[in-house]
């Protein structure tokens, strides 16, 4: 697939350098970063690592209100030069092998937004767990139009199920899931993001008919939770 990874960050210095690398080997056409205004080491650590990839592009932008987060989304989409692009944030830490082979793969005639499955990961005294799963938009076509806020940004025909196709177990074998999301974890010194995002979840239960608009659905045919070691 001629696709472009879009890698959309603020305050990651946990895990931006393990999710980069996952993509900088998948064999994207180009990477295209922002950093909405990290003030965390995310940014040097962007710098000293992928400054001198060819294919990868770093641009810095101070901190956006989410109205100018969900803009930057349509602008990245107008920057992409490839017919696919496919949305990673710096707190999705997909399997390396699973990444390659999307990038690998075709999307079906007729499809214009593939689904992936990241486990939501979370810890206690017993260590890292896996608390649900969930399926999300990461692949879509160039022509996408999107629309509103951070993080309701979406286009108004994403879940449409005639045009979603779900990467499946081929591309997954070893586990349940194509990758991690770590958006309860820690991931910065500077700002963890945990708090709000608790207070966020529990906003858009409340919100009537906002769901529709998230790019986040359950998982088909997954368990509701399982251990990680």
């Amino acid at each position: 697939m001629d696709i472009t990874a879009h890698v959309m960050v603020r305050n990651e210095e946990n895990f931006i350098i393990p999710v980069m690398e996952a993509v900088v080997q998948a064999g994207f056409k180009e990477v295209l970063v922002v950093d909405c205004g990290s003030q965390d080491r995310t940014p040097v650590l962007l710098a000293d690592h992928y400054d001198d990839y060819p294919n990868v592009h770093i641009r810095f932008y101070p901190r956006l209100t989410p109205q100018e987060n969900g803009d930057l989304r349509q602008r990245l989409t107008d920057m992409t030069r490839t017919p696919w692009c496919m949305i990673i944030d710096g707190d999705e830490l997909y399997w390396p092998w699973a990444l390659c082979a999307i990038v690998a793969s075709e999307m079906p005639p007729g499809k214009r937004f593939g689904f992936t499955t990241l486990a939501n990961v979370q810890r206690d005294a017993a260590g890292y767990y896996v608390a649900s799963q969930h399926s999300k938009m990461a692949v879509f076509d160039k022509a996408t139009r999107w629309d509103g806020p951070y993080p309701f940004e979406n286009p108004d025909d994403h879940l449409n199920p005639n045009l979603a196709y779900y990467f499946g177990e081929d591309i997954r074998p070893r586990y349940a899931w194509h990758g991690l999301h770590l958006h309860c974890l820690p991931r910065s010194s500077y700002d963890s993001a945990t708090p709000w995002r608790e207070r966020l979840r529990q906003t858009e239960h409340e919100q009537d008919g906002c769901l529709r608009r998230l790019r986040y659905l359950p998982a088909p045919g997954m368990s509701e939770s399982a251990r990680v070691r």
